[in-house]
């Protein structure tokens, strides 16, 4: 299958590094578009892609290209993706989806009457670390799970689009949206409640996020921050000990205590490229399949989080200028 990649910023770059040394068979990295073809055509040459492009549109057009990953800023993805759609490509769109649960809705009827694939790329749903970590209440590894507390962080308040409104910055988008997956994971979809409050920045968008969800029998307690940097680990309680997991946002050991904090068992998830690789196999995969959707972040996970993320900005009062 041939890709084509929308954008050529930094997450450009790891993915087009990702494809290359996958050595898929299947997986053909062919083309790169930009606003322009001095930002293309470098990109391209590093990476001997076959295709540069100057604009979007002359990507969409070109009849080879089969899947479109858009690694532009959060408030192109909404554009950028309906750009694709319109023209019959699938696509694989980096994460947050879309900036607010309304355009994701719009994308998703949009891309089913152009019966085109479309997904988010959550990169952490698709790694088979999420699986373990979806087992966890079945398996009674820790016994009863009852807690969680995870925190991210990284300091990112000198990159300009994370302190613009217009670019969709602040925390939560960005980062705090691995935090509700995370939590998601080990205990289900079935989410009571989520709340939380924020520090915000002058500029208008939240800086330190403290947010608390809530199940019937389960609590997580979840802090993201973009000012400084943090070793982003996770913990998950149970009733005969506990898990911690050395990075939410990319987990590649888990280590497990019991009820005296005696380390007795660990279990490695290093085994990788970048972690980028497991969403484009499975995004192939569900295309070649005919899957409209992937079966490992399905639309209406997408949208629920997306509704969570909407609730907490109302409850910030923190907006987007591109919402309605």
């Amino acid at each position: 299958m041939k890709i084509g990649i929308l954008g050529a910023g930094k997450i450009a770059h790891t993915m087009a590094a990702t494809l290359i040394q996958m050595k898929n068979s299947n997986i053909e990295l062919y083309a790169v578009a930009s606003s322009s073809y001095e930002k293309s055509r470098p990109f391209a040459q590093e990476y001997h892609i076959a295709k540069a492009y100057g604009s979007y549109e002359e990507l969409v057009k070109d009849p080879d290209v089969e899947l479109i990953y858009i690694a532009t800023i959060h408030t192109m993805h909404y554009a950028h993706a309906l750009l694709c759609i319109e023209n019959h490509k699938h696509v694989l769109v980096e994460k947050p989806l879309t900036i607010c649960h309304q355009q994701a809705q719009k994308l998703f009827a949009k891309a089913k009457e152009n019966n085109v694939f479309i997904s988010e790329a959550m990169w952490t749903r698709f790694m088979p670390s999420a699986a373990f970590l979806q087992n966890i209440q079945t398996s009674q590894l820790i016994g009863d799970v009852n807690s969680i507390d995870a925190h991210i962080g990284y300091r990112l308040n000198d990159v300009q689009r994370m302190v613009d409104p217009s670019c969709g910055g602040g925390a939560l988008l960005d980062i705090g949206i691995y935090l509700l997956h995370f939590a998601m994971m080990v205990f289900s979809n079935n989410v009571r409640s989520v709340e939380g409050s924020c520090l915000p920045l002058s500029t208008g968008v939240d800086a330190i996020d403290s947010i608390t969800m809530q199940w019937d029998n389960h609590l997580a307690t979840l802090q993201a921050t973009m000012l400084s940097d943090s070793d982003n680990h996770g913990y998950i309680y149970g009733s005969q000990g506990y898990l911690k997991v050395d990075n939410i946002n990319n987990p590649h050991k888990i280590e497990h205590f019991d009820r005296s904090n005696q380390l007795i068992d660990t279990y490695d998830f290093s085994d990788q490229i970048t972690g980028y690789e497991y969403e484009m196999i499975a995004a192939v995969q569900a295309i070649q399949e005919h899957q409209l959707e992937s079966s490992f972040i399905p639309h209406t996970l997408t949208l629920q989080v997306l509704q969570y993320m909407d609730q907490l900005r109302q409850q910030w009062s923190i907006h987007y200028p591109q919402e309605q």
